[in-house]
């Protein structure tokens, strides 16, 4: 049964007593609309209402009469806890009173200060408030460091062990319950890792509840066949890596089983002049500044619109000699958001509101 709905598609099924979500959003808007308030309703059909909404014309603070309101909000850095854990470095945020814990896994060649990233941040805010705790876990193997997805079985996976000792760990050193819930995030090699920990830690006894994975398929082998955690998995449409087509064909195999998942989609949009404001220490005047450099190197227009291939915007970007000295220290969040912006290989936040309450009704 098809649902008219704008700009996105949902098909409800009834399965063994559940209502399964299959949502994919539809085109973006041409504004970078940014982070903004959300409705009940809007979630419930899985809408993220920050990108359904378009903002109007790309204008400066000065534009007319009554300046624009900013639609993006600095995330406020959360404070983390560095420790090691079998060797490996480790960072968390787990709040008082914490009933659960996601574990991030970044992706190939990141490490665990992944977690200080603006769109993690934002993430670990969400998942705190909901009084579930976040810990992320540099990966084992050789440069560039990656998950192990490949040996599949508790006994033979490298990283494994490491995550039983870590979640003990924090079990005895923090408010985490031990009985409480675990929900797993990943991006890129993580996110396929992830599906892997939701599959061993079902099997070692954890109550696995839900995932989050961007741009990603899940661990092959058996491990498809038995996943079931309900689950948000996104896809970027400038991702240059993710295979979209074995996670597509995986999907059909959690559909089949009547396992709840969500899909949506980030998109491309025009970079907005303010977006550099949700990074902390950027305020609206230098967000305008680096908007206006981005476009006199001809890397966008003056509408924000991408002008050059992603790979030759980073480098031209990053061989620029003038870029001012408040802004240096910036500049791989810089990076980072624009990323999200031109829906290249990143950890998306567009549609954080959607996901987590997809997992944490």
């Amino acid at each position: 049964m098809k649902l008219p709905c704008i700009g996105i598609l949902i098909l409800l099924l009834s399965g063994c007593g559940k209502t399964i979500v299959r949502l994919e959003a539809g085109p973006a808007p041409s504004k970078d609309a940014g982070a903004r308030g959300w409705s009940d309703a809007s979630v419930a059909q899985g809408i993220d209402a920050s990108w359904a909404a378009d903002i109007g014309p790309n204008l400066p603070a000065d534009g007319g009469d009554e300046a624009p309101s900013n639609p993006f909000q600095a995330i406020e850095a959360v404070p983390l806890q560095a420790g090691t854990i079998d060797g490996r470095p480790y960072l968390a945020a787990i709040p008082r009173n914490a009933y659960g814990l996601a574990f991030y896994f970044h992706d190939r060649g990141k490490d665990e200060t992944a977690l200080e990233r603006v769109e993690i941040q934002d993430l670990i805010h969400r998942l705190n408030q909901r009084l579930v705790g976040v810990v992320g876990l540099q990966a084992g193997g050789d440069e560039p460091r990656s998950w192990d997805v490949n040996q599949l079985s508790a006994a033979e996976n490298r990283d494994w062990p490491v995550l039983e000792n870590l979640r003990n760990n924090l079990v005895q050193t923090t408010d985490l319950r031990a009985s409480g819930p675990i929900y797993v995030v990943g991006q890129g090699n993580g996110g396929t890792f992830a599906s892997l920990v939701a599959y061993l830690g079902t099997e070692a006894g954890w109550t696995v509840s839900g995932a989050l994975i961007h741009g990603a398929p899940l661990a092959g082998g058996w491990v498809t066949g038995a996943y079931n955690p309900t689950s948000a998995f996104v896809l970027s449409q400038n991702d240059e890596v993710a295979n979209e087509e074995r996670l597509l064909e995986q999907l059909q195999s959690l559909q089949a089983r009547n396992i709840p998942y969500t899909l949506l989609r980030c998109e491309e949009k025009a970079l907005h002049r303010w977006r550099f404001t949700r990074i902390p220490g950027i305020d609206q005047s230098r967000s305008e500044l680096v908007f206006g450099e981005l476009a006199d190197l001809g890397i966008i227009d003056r509408e924000g619109r991408r002008l050059l291939s992603i790979p030759e915007a980073w480098v031209r970007a990053a061989r620029h000699p003038f870029w001012p000295e408040t802004i240096r220290p910036y500049l791989p969040a810089i990076e980072d958001q624009l990323r999200v912006v031109w829906a290249a290989r990143t950890f998306c936040g567009n549609h954080l509101h959607s996901e987590i309450a997809f997992i944490l009704p």
